[in-house]
């Protein structure tokens, strides 16, 4: 799993049994999607959450912060949960699930104001989201994402586990710097269909060594060209790979908990 800092540690076990860690969200399915939800008692936003690369949706009733917003609906889709199979790693299929959750989180609470976050795995599909389904999100929280999968592949340094997994997600690995295959899912192709309005907060780690900074700063210079209409802020904290969740929500304008 991602290092985290004290205040936001993600374990291993935290995508085990969401009735162990989050007792009031609640695992539901639309088709053969699952996902997890929880609403605050005065929600007026939902905030979509994008697991990380090696987890799944339960990975969301980790975060106790989750569970203390009163005013929003957290639903955390699957989305073919962890990066290791074709249907993975930001696929058509992938995305098109994360769009049905939505639209049926929206039709079932009536809510309009959509929020997506995500890190690390989970930011690199909410890039890829956010350029292939404009429209659907207002603002955006992406933290350490990953731009260019087929540089990732070359660059990854966990003992190629990593590696391993984009594997079992193309059959292969990349078979240069513009694979197209690789490519096709990645930020750097699809963030040229991004369109305003939308509010984003890039984040990237300065000591980063998992999804180095260049991931995010080439993110946000395609950002800048593609949508020079879409507000964007890019911060660079002074950290490795870290998600700091607190942060990540006071960004988005929610009460600190």
């Amino acid at each position: 799993m991602l290092l985290a800092s004290l205040a936001c540690l993600v374990p291993a076990r935290a995508i085990a049994d969401a009735a162990t860690y989050g007792r009031d969200f609640e695992e539901q399915r639309i088709g053969d999607e699952p996902y997890l939800a929880r609403c605050g008692t005065r929600p007026t936003r939902i905030l979509l959450f994008l697991h990380s690369w090696s987890a799944d949706h339960r990975q969301a009733a980790a975060f106790p912060e989750f569970r203390a917003l009163e005013d929003a609906c957290v639903v955390a889709p699957n989305f073919n949960g962890p990066n290791r199979t074709p249907r993975a790693c930001a696929s058509e299929d992938a995305i098109s699930r994360i769009e049905q959750v939505l639209k049926e989180s929206v039709r079932r609470t009536g809510i309009a104001v959509v929020d997506l976050l995500g890190f690390s795995g989970g930011a690199y599909v909410a890039l890829v989201f956010l350029g292939s389904r404009p429209g659907l999100v207002s603002s955006a929280g992406v933290w350490l994402p990953i731009y260019d999968l087929a540089q990732w592949f070359r660059e990854a340094t966990n003992g190629g586990e990593f590696q391993q997994d984009m594997i079992g997600c193309f059959g292969r690995g990349p078979a240069g710097p513009s694979d197209r295959a690789y490519a096709a899912r990645s930020p750097s192709v699809a963030l040229d269909g991004i369109r305003p309005p939308l509010r984003i907060w890039l984040n990237a780690g300065s000591r980063d060594t998992t999804t180095y900074p260049s991931h995010a700063q080439a993110a946000r210079d395609h950002i800048a060209r593609a949508c020079p209409a879409c507000a964007l802020t890019y911060v660079e904290w002074d950290m490795a790979h870290e998600f700091r969740i607190r942060a990540a929500l006071e960004q988005m304008g929610y009460p600190a908990p």
